[in-house]
């Protein structure tokens, strides 16, 4: 439990399992550590030992959703026995698969297999992805390469709407950009690191990394300026961006 708890922040979404079903979910407001309330809650078990590692939850929603269905596409034995973490690039691929309003009309349809991983088809889905963004922590801080970036790229997008290719950047033209922002709006002991935000914001659910392999370590400078990589919002994130913010045209 401690150890699984040590990865988890504020706003991430918790699913709660029983009877092979998922029967509600909640956000993260807060986790801490307090042996003498889990006592005096909980008691102790045959070894003197008690849940101590505990999480302050709001946004709960209960419902009952079969959990097998979404539970084997992403690997994990069923029936589920223990506290399992799962992160966001493969939970947001099966978003909608725990839909309680869906699954209460319907069973949910196979996903096509021309669906990319990270798909975010939905204004709601980008915000809770925008809400769970996992970034680095150091000296207790988080590191700000990731939210400086988004918000650079939701940027390029504002200024020119209706062009496709505004949605990935090359490499070299992402360094020159996004450089100066971290050094400017970075933490002041931050090393600039574009390339970390390039690649690693894959992890997000929102972003692609187009002209490199995507598999094994991350790619150093000199490799990403080689192969010519790019990288942006997917097309799915960038289209609902896009039209969050597109003004109604008048009508007549």
């Amino acid at each position: 439990m401690a150890t699984a708890l040590a990865g988890r922040r504020v706003g991430d979404e918790v699913l709660f399992y029983a009877d092979k079903k998922f029967v509600a979910r909640a956000r993260i407001l807060g986790h801490f550590r307090n042996r003498a309330l889990a006592k005096a809650i909980w008691g102790v078990d045959e070894n003197g030992r008690t849940w101590e590692h505990m999480m302050a939850q709001g946004d709960v929603d209960e419902f009952g959703v079969p959990a097998e269905p979404l539970l084997e596409r992403l690997g994990i034995p069923v029936p589920l026995r223990s506290l399992t973490l799962v992160g966001a690039d493969r939970r947001y691929r099966f978003l909608d698969m725990v839909n309680p309003s869906e699954t209460a009309r319907t069973a949910r349809p196979e996903p096509s297999p021309d669906v990319e991983a990270g798909t975010l088809p939905r204004k709601e889905d980008v915000l809770r992805a925008l809400s769970a963004l996992k970034t680095h922590i150091k000296d207790r801080r988080p590191s700000r390469h990731k939210p400086i970036t988004l918000l650079w790229a939701i940027g390029r997008l504002a200024a020119e709407q209706e062009r496709e290719r505004n949605r990935l950047v090359e490499w070299q033209t992402f360094r020159e950009e996004v450089g100066p922002l971290l050094r400017d709006f970075g933490h002041p002991d931050s090393r600039v690191t574009p390339e970390y935000p390039f690649w690693h914001l894959r992890s997000s659910g929102l972003w692609d990394v187009e002209g490199i392999d995507a598999q094994g370590t991350a790619p150093t400078p000199s490799r990403l300026t080689a192969a010519g990589a790019s990288a942006g919002f997917s097309k799915d994130a960038a289209r609902v961006l896009r039209r969050s913010w597109r003004a109604p045209r008048p009508s007549g």
